[in-house]
């Protein structure tokens, strides 16, 4: 699997979000080691840590299981399907 990167105003863009928010939130993420980021000058880029991802989600929906099965179920298949759903371009453009 190829890392693919994006810049955070993208996330924020698709998410509808603002910057102060998607900053706030991306920081708890790269605290818990599920995003990297890499700088260039001014500009900084994100890439999803997917084995850890995938371990926080089938985490999780061991956790959910006997309370939430089908929200377990869709954790699980998160997992799987991991960061293929983030889309975009390293460029911010």
């Amino acid at each position: 699997d190829a890392a693919m990167s994006v810049v955070p105003s993208m996330v924020a863009e698709r998410l509808g979000v603002t910057a102060t928010t998607i900053t706030w939130h991306l920081r708890r993420l790269r605290e818990a080691g599920l995003i990297e980021e890499t700088r260039q000058g001014r500009n900084a880029y994100l890439t999803v840590r997917t084995a850890a991802a995938k371990e926080s989600f089938l985490s999780l929906a061991a956790k959910v299981d006997g309370t939430d099965a089908p929200a377990a179920e869709r954790l699980r298949k998160f997992a799987h399907f991991g960061a293929h759903s983030i889309h975009g371009t390293s460029s911010g453009a």
